[in-house]
């Protein structure tokens, strides 16, 4: 016996690269960036229950799934529940979210306070929100941001050693032997 709930689903989303989630209109990289940084922090390092409800959650959002975010559906895909799980009966999917949107508050209280983009659950749902922090420091998204510092500390690596190479060029300049006078030893 097929279950309704999970013969109507789509094939789960692939990483999708340069599109914009047309919910948030925010590139699917930078929500991408920022999940992986809440999954690897301290506050969801001890739950991987937890982890795997965000990363299911965000990438069926992502996908243009997330009005298909149900109870039941998280509950078997997510807890591995049978397909006769009852989520009227079992509130497991709901502590979850709870415990989920309790973490992503702790998180961005602390480790991701400057983070430029949000991810929150809001109360009553399943499907979660991206959207950009009003007063982040961040101007654009986290990764642009590394990116353009790393070619910054390449750049300056370079020039510095350009400028030794210059330097010690000009400390061997000055060690030069004089040239030899073949004129000073002949008599006139």
């Amino acid at each position: 016996m097929t279950n309704p709930w999970l013969s109507a689903r789509k094939p789960p989303a692939t990483t999708i690269e340069h599109v914009t989630d047309t919910n948030s209109g925010l590139p699917v990289e930078s929500i991408q960036f920022e999940l992986q940084k809440i999954l690897l922090s301290k506050v969801f390092s001890h739950s991987s229950r937890h982890r795997d409800f965000l990363r299911f959650t965000v990438g069926e959002a992502i996908a243009g799934r997330g009005s298909d975010l149900k109870e039941y559906v998280i509950g078997v895909e997510v807890f591995h529940r049978q397909d006769s799980f009852d989520p009227h009966v079992s509130p497991l999917v709901r502590v979850a979210a709870s415990r989920v949107r309790a973490r992503l508050k702790a998180y961005y209280e602390g480790e991701g306070k400057h983070d430029g983009l949000l991810i929150e659950l809001p109360k009553g749902h399943y499907a979660p929100v991206f959207r950009r922090r009003h007063n982040s420091r961040l101007s654009e998204n986290a990764l642009a941001f590394w990116l353009r510092r790393k070619w910054w500390v390449f750049a300056m690596a370079i020039i510095l050693l350009l400028s030794m190479a210059g330097f010690s060029g000009m400390i061997d300049i000055g060690h030069e032997q004089p040239p030899v006078d073949t004129q000073a030893g002949s008599s006139d």
